[in-house]
């Protein structure tokens, strides 16, 4: 029984050391949290808080990315992001509401991500373009059956 005892004793104890001498290795996520602090750091005075808000609340990095740039790029306070995103609406929905498009949204996190940056358009949003309706075709001049002239062929019939 003395045996076992002090081998256990001595497992721990060069467990310990081990775990002493080793450097320091970061958490898993502390790459990711060092690059949202560079792309979002000097906007945000509580990052940290908010960041750890969030992940409490299940947030993922991507969607903590999401809300930070969705708040930069549109004015609107993060905290109102975040209770717009846990009161049930989707992150697209969110963007599409502050005039922001889903593209932009990935680009973002995208940047943040792999960069540790913000893309170079960051800061304002992309102007909403209503697309016009399109032009009614109507027949050319001379000719049957509308834009592809009758011949069911483009309106390249064959003579």
């Amino acid at each position: 029984m003395d045996v076992i005892r002090r081998s256990v004793v001595l497992l721990v104890g060069l467990a310990l050391a081990v775990t002493v001498a080793r450097p320091a290795v970061s958490a898993p996520g502390e790459g990711v949290l060092g690059r949202i602090r560079s792309a979002f750091g000097d906007r945000f005075v509580n990052l940290d808080e908010l960041v750890g808000a969030m992940r409490t609340l299940g947030f993922g990095w991507g969607e903590v990315i999401m809300a930070l740039y969705l708040s930069t790029v549109s004015g609107k306070p993060v905290d109102d992001i975040i209770h717009t995103r846990t009161s049930g609406k989707g992150w697209g929905q969110i963007a599409r509401e502050l005039g922001v498009s889903s593209s932009q949204v990935g680009l973002a996190v995208a940047s943040v991500m792999s960069e540790g940056r913000l893309p170079e358009a960051a800061g304002k949003p992309e102007p909403r373009s209503e697309r016009p309706s399109p032009e009614p075709q109507t027949a050319a001049p001379g000719r049957a059956g509308g834009p592809s002239g009758g011949s069911g062929a483009g309106g390249h019939g064959r003579r």
